[in-house]
């Protein structure tokens, strides 16, 4: 219980994924024309990952980690980035 450093693959690709979505939304709710802002992209993400994070810290058999904020963080600004293909 606490904060670890440890992971593997299949976990880091599964946190990108999960937060695909939240960049790709974010991006759904900017009036039109408005540019991109990878900062805020960025911050939702990392805000949104650090509660799950801060939340798992009260959870026995879950443990928190930097790495998870990280790829989650990630996640979001690819999400955002396919918004801006599409």
């Amino acid at each position: 219980h606490g904060l670890t450093m440890l992971w593997d693959w299949s976990d880091s690709v599964m946190n990108v994924v999960m937060f695909v979505p939240i960049g790709f939304c974010f991006q759904l709710t900017r009036p039109a024309g408005v540019a991109l802002s990878w900062t805020r992209v960025l911050l939702v993400g990392a805000a949104l990952s650090g509660g799950i994070e801060i939340a798992q810290l009260f959870e026995a058999t879950r443990f928190t980690s930097l790495v998870d904020v990280a790829t989650n963080s990630g996640g979001a600004l690819i999400g955002a980035a396919l918004y801006q293909v599409v």
